[in-house]
């Protein structure tokens, strides 16, 4: 299902293949490789049944406590949420 986040959302695949389907088109991922989703971009994430992989979700403050510079927009609050797949 295509939803959104007010957040970053970084896909990490472990094993497997993930598709990210984004209004440009779909983009496909595999071992070892990531793709990283920004803040209100509409998106739908689809995997085969054994493919593993990693999801963050953080906001663009988090994201500039290690860049050190500010990014694009500005969304409040901070959050982290780390899941596996």
């Amino acid at each position: 299902d295509y939803h959104f986040h007010d957040s970053f959302e970084l896909i990490y695949v472990l094993s497997g293949n993930v598709n990210i389907s984004l209004h440009t088109g779909t983009e496909s991922i595999s071992d070892g490789e990531f793709f990283l989703i920004s803040p209100a971009v509409v998106h739908s994430i689809n995997s085969s049944d054994n493919s593993r992989f990693f999801i963050a979700i953080f906001t663009q403050d988090f994201a500039s406590e290690f860049s050190g510079k500010s990014l694009k927009n500005n969304f409040g609050g901070k959050k982290w949420d780390f899941l596996q797949v």
